[in-house]
Order: C-alpha cells, then sequence, then structure tokens
C-alpha cells in the first residue's frame, strides 16, 4: 500500500487498534474504491493465496470467476448507496491457481480518500458449499428410490400427519398426492381398539422409540375398499429438523384374501364334516340296532347270520372310522385339556370294546399292569389309542384266536407301555408309515385313521409311538407297538401366590396381539420355560372377567413381576423372561 493510502486509510479506520484488529480477523476484509481494490487484510489474501502487494491496485472483477461475475454485479448494483441492512449474496472467486474459491460477502458502503467506495467482508464458504451438493446428491438419490420404490412410503409427523408419499403409496389407495397430505394417516385405515385406530396405536409405539415391524391391518382404498397391508413404521431423525416417523405399507392384499378364502373353506369342511359324522354316526347307530333286533328275533339260517355278522362288523368299522374323524378334526382345532389317567383303566376299557367288536374271536389280553401302579399325564382321548393298537392287532392276526401282552416300565420321567401280539407283523419299510395315513404306500390301504389317530394323541400329550418286532429282526412273529407317555406330575403351587408365572393378556381386536404372542412362545420354546407355567387369557371371551382399568393397553404381558404393553420388541420380552429363570422362586429352578 502506498504511504499516502496507508495514511488516509488508518484515519477512517480511526487508529491502530482498529486495524489490528482487521488484520487478525479470520474473514476476508477489502476496501473496493472505483472497482479497484484499495486494501485487503491477510485472511482475504490467503484465500486466495496471493500477497498484498498483488492485490492492492488491481480490480476486484479480477479475482471474480467469469462464468458468475454477473452474481457480483447484480446484487452490487441493486444496492443503493448508504443502503443499511444490505443482505448476503454468494460470489465465486478465483485464486492465484485459478482454482473456485466460493464465498459469501457483505457489502457496506464508505468514504475513503473523499470517494465512496465498498467495504466487503468475504468468508470462504467453499466446504459449506461441497456439503450442500453432496447433500443436494444425497437428497436427489434418496428421493429416486423414495418414488421408485415398490413399497408405499408415508412421512408422517409426529401427530401422525402425512406429510410426504411416494408413488407407491399414490398407486396403492388410489389418491393423488395431494389428496394426502395433510391428512391424518389413521383416516386412511380402518379397525378399532378401545376406541383408538390401528394407525394411532402404531404412532403411539413409534413415538415411546419402538420400531413395530410386520403388524397386519387394512387400509382404506379410494374406492371405499379395504386393503390389507403389513406395515412397518420406525423414527425418523433428521439434524435441525422436527422428528417424524416413517410409515411402510406392503401390499399383502392378494396373500391375504387367499388366506382368508382358505379359511372360509376350511371352516366349511369343518362343518360339513361336523354334520357328516354326527349323522353318519346316528345312522350307524339305528343300522346295528336293527340288525341286532333281526339277529335275535328271527330264526334265520347259517349263511344269513354269516352276512348279518360281517354287515354288523362293517357299520362298526365305519363308526369307529367316523369316531376317529372327529377326534383327529377336534385335536387339530380343540386339543384336550391334560389329566392324570391310569392306563390301566383305559386299557380295560379298550380290551372290552375290542371284545365287543370281535365276538366272534377268542381274544386273550395278558396285561402285566396293576392298577393304580402308573399315573400318567393323559387326555379324554387316551383309552381311543389304546383301542385303535388292539384293534390292528386283532384284524392283523389270522384266525378266531388272539393273544396280545401288555407290559409298563418306569424310564425316569416317562412310562414305556409295549402291546406285543403274534400277528402278521410289519415290515421295516412300514413301520413309519403306519402312523400317516397321508403315505402314498400301497401297502397302507385298509389300515384306516387308527394308528394316526394314535400318534396325534400322544404326540400331544408329549410322549412317542412306534412299531417294533415282537421278535428282535423277525417281523412275521408279530408287532410290538411301544408307546411313552409322561408320567403325572402335580402342578406346584407358586411360592408368590399368583397363578402363572407368565401371563399374556390378548383381544380379537387387538392389533399388536398376534405378533407379540408368536414373538413371546417361540421365545419360551427357546429358553425352556414350561408352557403349564404360561396363561392366555382373551378379554373378549365373556367368561372372563377383568377390570378394564387393570389393563393400561393390549396386549399385555405379565413375566412374575414385569409388566409389557403394547408392542413389545423381542429383546424386552427375552430380557424379562431371562429375569424369571433367575428366580428362586421360579418352579423350573435347579
Amino acid at each position: 500500500m502506498a504511504e499516502g493510502q496507508e495514511r488516509e486509510y488508518n484515519g477512517v479506520l480511526s487508529g491502530k487498534n482498529v486495524e489490528a484488529i482487521v488484520k487478525m480477523a479470520n474473514d476476508g476484509i477489502v476496501a473496493i474504491e472505483d472497482g479497484i481494490i484499495a486494501y485487503s487484510n491477510p485472511a482475504f489474501c490467503e484465500m486466495l493465496d496471493v500477497t498484498t502487494k498483488e492485490v492492492i491496485g488491481r480490480p476486484f472483477e479480477d479475482y471474480l470467476d467469469p462464468t458468475a461475475k454477473h452474481m457480483y454485479t447484480e446484487n452490487i448494483e441493486a444496492f443503493d448507496f448508504g443502503e443499511s441492512g444490505r443482505p448476503s449474496f454468494r460470489v465465486r472467486l478465483l485464486d492465484s491457481k485459478r482454482h473456485v474459491v466460493n464465498a459469501e460477502m457483505s457489502t457496506s458502503d464508505f468514504i475513503f480518500n473523499g470517494k465512496p467506495a465498498i467495504l466487503a467482508i468475504v468468508r470462504d464458504i467453499s466446504e459449506q458449499v461441497a456439503l450442500e451438493a453432496s447433500l443436494e446428491a444425497s437428497e436427489a438419490r434418496y428421493r429416486t428410490l423414495y418414488d421408485s420404490s415398490p413399497i408405499a412410503y408415508f412421512t408422517l409427523s409426529r401427530r401422525g400427519i402425512i406429510q410426504d408419499v411416494n408413488t407407491a403409496a399414490e398407486t396403492l389407495l388410489g389418491y393423488d398426492t395431494s389428496d394426502m397430505l395433510r391428512r391424518n394417516i389413521s383416516s386412511l385405515t380402518t379397525g378399532k381398539e378401545r376406541g383408538r385406530r390401528s394407525a394411532d396405536q402404531i404412532v403411539s409405539e413409534v413415538l415411546q422409540g419402538k420400531t413395530v415391524r410386520d403388524v397386519e391391518m387394512r387400509m382404506l382404498h379410494s374406492d371405499g375398499s379395504t386393503i390389507w397391508v403389513s406395515i412397518t413404521a420406525s423414527p425418523l431423525s433428521v439434524p435441525d429438523e422436527p422428528p417424524r416417523i416413517g410409515f411402510m405399507a406392503l401390499d399383502i392384499n392378494r396373500r391375504k384374501m387367499a388366506e382368508l378364502k382358505e379359511k372360509e373353506e376350511r371352516e366349511r369342511a369343518n362343518l360339513y364334516l361336523d354334520v357328516i359324522t354326527h349323522d353318519l354316526s346316528n345312522v350307524n347307530q339305528t343300522l346295528l340296532f336293527t340288525i341286532g333286533l333281526i339277529d335275535q328275533s328271527l330264526d334265520v339260517p347259517p349263511e344269513i347270520q354269516q352276512l348279518i355278522r360281517e354287515s354288523n362288523w362293517n357299520i362298526d368299522r365305519a363308526t369307529r372310522m367316523v369316531t376317529n374323524l372327529r377326534i383327529i378334526w377336534e385335536l387339530e382345532k380343540h386339543p384336550p385339556e391334560k389329566e392324570r389317567k391310569d392306563p390301566v383303566e383305559c386299557i380295560n376299557h379298550a380290551i372290552q370294546s375290542v371284545r365287543d367288536t370281535f365276538r366272534w374271536k377268542q381274544i386273550d389280553v395278558d396285561c402285566e399292569m396293576e392298577k393304580g401302579e402308573f399315573e400318567i399325564a393323559g387326555n379324554r382321548f387316551l383309552r381311543h389309542v389304546f383301542l385303535n393298537v388292539l384293534t390292528n392287532s386283532v384284524l392283523f392276526t389270522e384266525g378266531d384266536n388272539v393273544e396280545i401282552e401288555i407290559v409298563a416300565s418306569s424310564q425316569s420321567d416317562m412310562v414305556r407301555i409295549e402291546c406285543m401280539d403274534y400277528g402278521k407283523g410289519i415290515p421295516d419299510s412300514l413301520k413309519e408309515s403306519i402312523f400317516n395315513r397321508n403315505s402314498s404306500e400301497q401297502q397302507m390301504v385298509g389300515r384306516g385313521l387308527g394308528l394316526t389317530l394314535a400318534r396325534m394323541v400322544i404326540n400331544d400329550l408329549g410322549g412317542r409311538i412306534w412299531a417294533e418286532d415282537r421278535v428282535d429282526g423277525d417281523h412275521t412273529k408279530g408287532a410290538s407297538i411301544v408307546i411313552t407317555l409322561p408320567q403325572w406330575v402335580e402342578e406346584a403351587e407358586l411360592p408368590c401366590g399368583r397363578s402363572k408365572c407368565v401371563i399374556f393378556y390378548e383381544s380379537d381386536h387387538c392389533l399388536f396381539c398376534e405378533p407379540t404372542k408368536e414373538t413371546l412362545f417361540g421365545l419360551i420354546r427357546e429358553l425352556g420355560i414350561t408352557e403349564r407355567f404360561v396363561e392366555v387369557i382373551n378379554v373378549d371371551d365373556p367368561s372372563v372377567v377383568i377390570d378394564e382399568d387393570e389393563l393400561p393397553m393390549l396386549p399385555m404381558i405379565r413375566i412374575c413381576e414385569d409388566e409389557l404393553t403394547g408392542f413389545v420388541g423381542e429383546d424386552r420380552i427375552r430380557m424379562s423372561l431371562m429375569r424369571l429363570l433367575m428366580k428362586e422362586c421360579y418352579p423350573g429352578a435347579a
């Protein structure tokens, strides 16, 4: 700077202290007189990688990017001299290597050397511009993914107001974007639980910091129909913006309608089965009664008596098939409660039934069990297991003399019961398939549903059933049907006074009940918790009396002293179950 200019500038700055401050500033400061740089502080020179000597006296426009020079010119010309409160604007400068330096410029007017001049504060914002460009590119990519996604996306406010949607959301619900924005998401959903719409429940859960996954519900289409969707929702956190909610809806309408159709067909088939089995049982009983009267009241020839006996047998066989079919249906729909059983009572009942059915045969059963010797976990269908096992032994023993041996033994916490006969036996190739009526083996024809029913009942009780050779290695010497069943264990009283360690409260109209229940019972099985310590209570059951104040929100899980409500994640349930297992009062504790 020339000596005269420096003296005049110092006068303008009113002292060396002010000039020292200007030189220490991090932002560039320049004085521009008639477009010529009259002063520059070190920060401006460093910004452009030049010296003070190189800058002073040169036109300011020499340091402007020619492609963006108009940005500076237009802004400067738009300001009136002496105008206060001027907004800052952006310029593109060039450093000594002709690299672009993005800068933000604030200007004000002052008198320099008796002439009007511009005092400019220049801040390097190259990093900020680069970040903005990167953010814009990222937002563009996100927007592309957002709009092109086949999954419907809704961006919601904390109150559930729709702030943004993608193209898939328009396609899913048939609304234009403008018709959905600023609406509450609950207005596009159906279904209520205790006065709250399904979507409101999801929003409430997400506001607690939870991520809701795979919740099935229905949304409303613009034509008035409903569409089944699978919802996943989670909190969205964007810096310097209010918290929002990401709400994704996957179209599962086709699958759900197929499931509902299958359910309807299954219920219809069950209805037909119920009617048919009931009516067939009545018909069979009438036929048996009529044939019995004919047999007793008429003097019929021996050949006719043989026909009557065969007819009687076939009707009885049909009755047994109908009974087995009904039991299988009940097992699948409403499994019976386990109860204490004496196997000898069940076996004696089965022996008498078999003798009544095969009256023309001499059936000798040697049962080496004493009444009261064993107590097992059974149910009301257990006697049908032994009836079907004994019936098969009689059917596949040639001749009219049938010998059956039954032995039992205690094995740890199980009771092993073995029924041995002297019939045709069971080849190794059929030892598994005889318990599965769905087998395609031709040899299965004629065996009916009896052993399939036996397997289902035994499995439901926690036991096993299988076939062996009576004489090891020679199936022609007869078969041995082996059954193992758990010994009866009295349910221990909980020291805490509660009826169960885990109680799950559900409702038929609860949005989160089914997925939470699946998670709970999956963890119960994984951790080896005995299900007799678990109870499920449906609050919609008229026989259940519960104070609604006790249930702030469904589903609710009581695990000992812990109470978990709403959509509960797997980790929270697992931690609560682990705490239960570690308690000294837990009945399963060592």
